[in-house]
């Protein structure tokens, strides 16, 4: 599916969800290892279902945008629980061990957690070229934030905020994609 048939204001959660699925599956990647729901359904009851991501909730917001007419422009933001094993802690415990082998396994939370930022400015197609745009669906680039997230005694887990600005979108196109409007 191309870009301009996903609708204005889901444009940026679909080009994140996309990136994060691409480098939790590449073999290689920054995610490799990393097990990632949509559906936000992982109930981590054992270590083989660690490390994992998924999504929690959207907020959007909006705001009146500035210039002519009445159009709105969209500040959202996607929530995503990662959760690695808690005996690896916040951080790596060795930075100089061998990284080539299942480098996965010994990440903390925090180490999953700069990957997950760097995969989602990372495009999904190979080049490892930086976007922080998101392939022109955002006006600035996004930025993220870390909350702390209950811990248990397997998991340590943080919620990862990706935050971004939908550039001013005319009322009552905000469910259309670019082909319906005629704009291609």
């Amino acid at each position: 599916m191309a870009l301009e048939d996903v609708p204005f204001a889901i444009r940026p959660f679909y080009v994140v969800d996309r990136r994060i699925e691409y480098h939790c599956q590449a073999e290689g990647s920054l995610l490799e290892g990393l097990k990632y729901d949509r559906e936000g359904k992982i109930d981590a009851s054992g270590d083989k279902d660690l490390p994992f991501i998924q999504p929690i909730t959207i907020n959007d917001e909006e705001g009146h945008a500035v210039g002519a007419g009445h159009g709105v422009e969209n500040i959202q933001t996607f929530y995503f629980l990662i959760g690695s094993k808690r005996e690896n802690g916040l951080f790596r415990r060795n930075y100089t061990t061998d990284k080539e082998a299942n480098d996965y396994e010994e990440a903390g939370v925090m180490d999953w957690v700069g990957r997950v930022r760097d995969a989602i400015e990372t495009k999904a197609d190979g080049t490892e070229e930086s976007d922080p745009l998101l392939d022109g669906t955002i006006s600035t680039p996004f930025l993220t934030a870390i909350r702390e997230a209950p811990v248990s005694d397997m998991t340590w887990c943080m919620l990862l905020e990706v935050s971004f600005v939908i550039p001013s979108t005319c009322r009552g196109q905000r469910s259309q994609s670019t082909k319906e409007i005629g704009n291609v």
